[in-house]
């Protein structure tokens, strides 16, 4: 499979994406005068609840990424637009690099969509919002915005960040993993 980036342009769309994320939620909490990123009520409780909420999305990509997923019609052109392109685009990276744009991904747009955008907008609008900036395709497109809800959701119910930001961290670690390591068609 032919590279569609390089590792290194890579990492630095990432980073400069992420940062973006987070100049923005940085420029809304300052604007809107509220605090960004509360303190945690017990790091020990709502890190169990971010790693332990990412198994349920993460079997959703397996599934989604496995053979019998082509029986299912509007699966079987995500599964290979994945299978294709995301793979493709994440060929030459490796571990530590999808750790770093998995955890920056986590912390950054958590920060955006959930400590900003949900506290001004509300959780659907944040979450159509999250949805649009992971559009790659329609079929992702609604999962991303599901996602959005989930994470929104827990953000709701855990009162802070560090769920949610430790919930997508694990995901995107996972599916990435996943996905280059494990996934084929």
């Amino acid at each position: 499979m032919e590279p569609k980036i390089s590792r290194g342009r890579l990492l630095l769309l990432a980073i400069l994406t992420e940062l973006g994320a987070l100049l923005c939620a940085a420029a809304m909490s300052w604007y809107y005068e509220f605090n960004l990123i509360p303190a945690p009520k017990s790091v020990l409780k709502e890190s169990a609840y971010g790693i332990l909420f990412a198994a349920f999305p993460f079997a959703l990509f397996v599934f989604t990424l496995s053979k019998s997923a082509d029986n299912i019609g509007f699966l079987r052109k995500s599964r290979r637009f994945m299978l294709k392109e995301i793979k493709g685009l994440f060929s030459e990276a490796r571990v530590v690099d999808i750790f770093f744009i998995s955890i920056i991904a986590g912390i950054c747009e958590e920060a955006f969509f959930r400590g900003a955008l949900q506290l001004k907008m509300g959780l659907i609008t944040s979450s159509l919002i999250f949805g649009l900036f992971h559009f790659i395709n329609p079929v992702y497109f609604v999962f991303a915005t599901l996602m959005g809800l989930y994470l929104g959701a827990l953000y709701s119910f855990t009162g802070t960040l560090l769920a949610p930001m430790l919930c997508h961290f694990a995901y995107d670690f996972a599916a990435l993993c996943y996905l280059l390591n494990y996934a084929n068609d």
